[in-house]
């Protein structure tokens, strides 16, 4: 049986374009699923010249939308900022972060050090912070 989350497209990119209107955006192009797990789908969604992506999580992993839009109010300015998620069906909308860190150095150790070091301190710095 295959597991695989798969939304349906057709409630997806009707929230995508509804999402990205009230945020006074507009989509320039199709939605191009890039990556299908068995625990989220994601799609990029051309901008303009920018793009944005749509994460779709399973029932097991919809609590992430939820925590993103937290660590956005808790680290400001340090995680990103969705520009909007849909707690229930698990769904976030991110604008783009850049290039990943396994393209931008794959093979340099120092990267993945800087990483984890900030990645540590921002938890150091939650850690006192409770759920809302």
């Amino acid at each position: 049986m295959d597991s695989t989350v798969v939304p349906d497209w057709s409630q997806a990119l009707a929230w995508i374009d509804d999402t990205l209107t009230t945020a006074g955006l507009r989509p320039t192009g199709t939605v191009e699923q890039t990556r299908v797990r068995p625990w989220s789908v994601l799609a990029k969604v051309p901008v303009g010249a920018a793009t944005v992506w749509f994460k779709a999580n399973g029932h097991c992993s919809t609590y992430e939308a939820r925590l993103l839009d937290a660590l956005a109010r808790w680290a400001p300015g340090r995680v990103l900022e969705p520009i909007a998620i849909d707690a229930q069906r698990g769904w976030s909308l991110l604008p783009d972060g850049g290039q990943t860190l396994r393209a931008a150095a794959p093979d340099d150790p120092g990267h993945w050090e800087q990483l984890l070091s900030r990645h540590a301190e921002l938890q150091r710095d939650l850690a006192p912070t409770r759920a809302t």
